[in-house]
């Protein structure tokens, strides 16, 4: 068989001949001799030039590398990175150089802790020297979606332990980076959305201090919102990588995290103030206003992103029904009757605005002596309201006293006289449940004129489903705890009295500080088959 071309018996022989010649003279896929493929297996190691392009940013630097190439099962040679890219090389026959035969080979590299990227090696050659040295030429491309990167690698490796410089030359231990550092922008205090003025940079170092260029470094938020740009900085000839910070709209702690792989991540911190206040609001405590009660209000700033803030001035305070609310100039609401209105507040060009409804009452101080008569000074401390009864003469306004001592609760109401009907009903119903309606367990306490005053309770027992009726607390399994009189003339007065704590199951028990609601009905009956009334509601009655 004549490799150079000559002229070959068995001509008849066509489909075999060319494939005898493949095997004979070194071509097409077979294997390359064994010494050839010797020339490039095991471990090599040395300095090569990396040239890394993303988008218009360069940066060439010196890294360092080691392969390790074994013959291959369905190759020549292979080689897994450490990042699990499995290479494949098909050796020439000369056995001077091996080039990847899998390429492009793809696989995923960390970038960072949190993210990755996508590899890809589009060219990988190898040339073996009679030296003992090995040529690298490598170039493909790092992928993340955020980010597209070229490299190129080329240099001369040495067998190992040995270390070569690109040139081949043997050198010192790698200087490789073993941690990051912040070397500007920590520690600052910016108001919320803005950028920070000073650019968060950190450094990659070596083991002796010294920087390292050419450190993919990735910037991450790590507390609060925000953006960081770029997001990514390869660190250059003094191994520093500089990113700018724009805090978050909410106020507080903020970081950023600066990671590069294998490395140790490194926090960088800041805080984010509110801005200057450009709306208020009117906040209060307790939440409503009662009647003989004060409400302490304040004012509250906030910055265009919802960011509470300092007030710069001091409140003015105004309402617009007096008669309801007054407020002092320190921000107190005192309710003086039922009914509502408009509070408002302006600290310089700012100003806010919010309704408040009087609508419960909280109980004054004091002990009556329930006799039908208000005596002078007697209900002084008691806190009243004005409200008009149905039927009673003189338009029928009068005024509902409350108050109570640590035994009693007391209620006095006083309307024009004489009342319109020999018989009169002041019934108050005190909302055990809460439910806003009569409902079983309720307590009553009424005073008719006809009958005298009953301690009563709502039951459902023998109402004839028609809902809950009143009966006796004695009939009930109770005690009457509670006193009425009724004293008519030109004021007709009704004054009650009902134990705090009797001890009574079927009665409300209240201590300092509770709330019920309270109802009440004034009925006067002007024939057997015709009522005239009039209802009440304290949402709700406080204990003093």
């Amino acid at each position: 068989m004549d490799c150079r071309g000559g002229a070959v018996a068995h001509v008849s022989s066509r489909w075999l001949i060319p494939a005898l010649l493949a095997v004979a003279c070194g071509g097409g896929d077979g294997p390359a001799p064994p010494e050839a493929i010797a020339k490039f297996t095991g471990t090599w190691s040395g300095a090569i030039k990396s040239t890394v392009t993303c988008g218009t940013q360069a940066s060439t630097s010196d890294s360092s590398v080691s392969i390790s190439l074994a013959r291959g099962t369905d190759s020549d040679l292979e080689y897994i990175t450490v990042d699990g890219c499995h290479l494949k090389f098909r050796v020439a026959g000369n056995g001077t150089t091996a080039s990847l035969s899998n390429g492009p080979a793809r696989c995923s590299t960390p970038i960072d802790r949190v993210n990755s990227a996508t590899v890809t090696f589009s060219r990988y050659t190898l040339t073996a020297t009679d030296q003992e040295r090995l040529g690298i030429d490598v170039g493909g491309s790092l992928d993340s979606g955020d980010f597209a990167c070229g490299f190129k690698d080329t240099g001369i490796l040495c067998p190992a332990p040995i270390r070569c410089d690109a040139e081949g030359n043997p050198l010192p231990p790698p200087r490789i980076p073993v941690a990051l550092e912040v070397v500007s922008g920590a520690g600052q205090i910016g108001v919320v959305g803005s950028t920070l003025p000073v650019a968060i940079s950190v450094r990659a170092k070596a083991a002796d201090g010294g920087p390292i260029a050419g450190v993919l470094v990735g910037f991450r938020l790590d507390a609060g919102s925000g953006a960081v740009s770029p997001p990514y900085v390869i660190t250059g000839v003094d191994g520093i990588a500089v990113t700018s910070w724009t805090l978050g709209t909410v106020a507080g702690p903020q970081a950023v995290v600066a990671e590069s792989s294998s490395l140790a991540p490194i926090r960088v911190t800041a805080v984010a103030t509110p801005g200057p206040p450009v709306s208020l609001a009117i906040e209060s405590n307790p939440a409503d206003v009662l009647v003989g009660g004060n409400t302490q209000l304040s004012v509250a700033a906030f910055d265009a992103f919802g960011n509470a803030t300092a007030i710069d001035g001091t409140p003015a305070w105004t309402s617009d029904v007096p008669a309801s609310i007054v407020v002092s100039d320190d921000g107190v609401a005192a309710g003086k009757s039922y009914g509502s209105s408009v509070i408002h507040v302006s600290v310089g060009d700012l100003s806010a605005s919010k309704q408040y409804v009087v609508h419960g009452m909280l109980s004054g101080s004091g002990t009556a002596e329930v006799d039908g008569v208000i005596a002078p000074g007697e209900w002084d401390d008691a806190t009243s309201t004005g409200l008009t009864v149905f039927g009673a003469p003189g338009g029928g306004f009068g005024r509902l006293y409350v108050m109570n001592d640590d035994k009693d609760l007391y209620f006095a109401l006083a309307i024009p006289g004489p009342v319109p009907s020999g018989q009169s009903i002041v019934l108050f119903t005190f909302d055990k449940d809460g439910d806003g309606g009569a409902s079983a367990g309720d307590d009553v306490v009424a005073f008719d004129t006809a009958t005298g005053v009953s301690d009563s309770v709502m039951t459902l027992a023998g109402c004839g489903g028609s809902g809950p009726c009143v009966i006796s607390d004695l009939l009930a399994g109770g005690s009457i705890d509670a006193f009425a009189k009724f004293v008519d003339g030109s004021t007709a007065v009704f004054e009650v009295r009902h134990p705090l704590r009797s001890g009574d199951p079927n009665d409300v028990a209240l201590d300092h500080g509770d709330r019920i609601v309270v109802g009440m009905l004034v009925r006067f009956v002007l024939s057997p088959t015709v009522n005239q009334d009039t209802t009440f509601s304290v949402l709700p009655l406080m204990i003093r």
